[in-house]
């Protein structure tokens, strides 16, 4: 029993995708050889070809095959253009929100994803040890945390950050137990709005939370706080307190 089109069209592009970009280019009878190795069937030329272009129609994968030759180069076509991967590089270099290593992780993949080399963006004219960026502060970690304790109903537990004239970290709160509501992208930062102490909202910056764990505890429900008639508004609050500082407030 040969293979019904659905299956012969995804072993197709699951192929392709192996070659994509690599250093050697595929025949069609590789393709052939390569989906009778891996279903037991044989599979008709005409049809291949066929799953070629719905493939190429579909995704984002390109084939192509220069007049005259029996081999097939495949490759990814640009998500981005290089003006936009430079644009997007340089908001990455000058974010102040997200650390050395992770700004130079996401760079790569963004290069990587788009085909282009750092020397062809002309991207990067900024240097990495910029001072403005937090040495070790893990945001990307620390937001998927933050969204799965929202999701889960849960509290969580931090460490809280701050740094000295000298640049130097210190901790200004340990094991702060937090119930959190949201997180919001505010001013060049991201920030987690939730409740420290069971009375008052609180907020406090993504980059500055370290020791972030997801705890057991169920977390209290904003409208225990700001009352069910009244919705909250996150914008107001923060245009009103993020830079204020007070005792009972861990501010940016």
């Amino acid at each position: 029993m040969g293979l019904d089109s659905r299956e012969r069209l995804l072993l197709v592009m699951k192929i392709l995708e192996e070659h994509c970009s690599g250093p050697e280019n595929i025949t069609m009878e590789q393709i052939i050889d390569q989906l009778a190795n891996e279903s037991g069937c044989s599979s008709d030329r005409k049809a291949i070809y066929k799953d070629i272009d719905a493939i190429c129609a579909a995704t984002n994968l390109r084939v192509e095959r220069k007049t005259g030759m029996k081999d097939y180069r495949v490759s990814k076509a640009n998500v981005f253009s290089k003006e936009e991967v430079e644009i997007i590089t340089n908001a990455m270099l000058t974010a102040k929100f997200i650390s050395k290593a992770e700004t130079s992780a996401i760079i790569k993949k963004l290069h990587q994803s788009a085909g282009l080399s750092r020397a062809k963006t002309g991207a990067g004219s900024i240097i990495l040890q910029d001072p403005v960026k937090p040495p070790d502060a893990k945001v990307l970690q620390n937001i998927k945390i933050i969204k799965e304790a929202i999701q889960q109903n849960k509290k969580l537990q931090f460490d809280y950050v701050k740094y000295n004239s000298s640049k130097k970290r210190y901790i200004e709160k340990e094991r702060c137990l937090v119930s959190p509501y949201v997180n919001v992208w505010y001013q060049d930062f991201y920030y987690m709005l939730g409740s420290f102490d069971n009375e008052r909202i609180s907020h406090y910056r993504a980059d500055r939370m370290t020791n972030i764990q997801l705890t057991y505890e169920a977390r209290k429900s904003i409208t225990d706080l700001t009352g069910s008639h009244r919705q909250f508004d996150v914008y107001e609050y923060l245009g009103k307190m993020v830079g204020m500082s007070s005792e009972n407030h861990f501010s940016a």
